[in-house]
């Protein structure tokens, strides 16, 4: 796959985690917002959260299931592109949303002390 490639569905994948955010932030006011995903063999466990004026808020509105499916397989894209990439297999991603567009991404790569690949593959 040419760089260009890799790149443009990275990209993808980047966007449909950030329409899944604005999803849940729904009509809210926000200074920031984000979500925290748990990636396991083939479940993702997720939590989302917005602030405004400093004021953390778990409660958001309903994301609809197209929009999860879809950020949900670009987040096993993501964690199959950086395996072939570094080598090293993410256990989960905190990705932090900004009114202006720009975006911080956090990757885990420490496997949860009680998993068993077996458990969920």
């Amino acid at each position: 796959m040419s760089q260009q490639i890799e790149n443009t569905l990275v990209i993808e994948a980047y966007q449909a985690i950030a329409e899944e955010i604005l999803a849940f932030v729904g009509e809210n006011s926000w200074d920031e917002a984000g979500a925290t995903y748990e990636i396991f063999g083939k479940m993702i466990s997720s939590t989302w959260w917005s602030k405004y004026n400093s004021e953390l808020d778990r409660l958001g509105s309903d994301i609809p299931r197209d929009v999860s499916k879809l950020a949900k397989e670009k987040i096993f894209f993501l964690r199959k592109h950086l395996l072939d990439l570094t080598g090293d297999r993410i256990w989960g991603l905190t990705f932090t949303l900004y009114p202006t567009g720009k975006f911080n991404i956090q990757y885990d790569y420490n496997k949860p002390k009680d998993y068993e690949e077996t458990d969920y593959s």
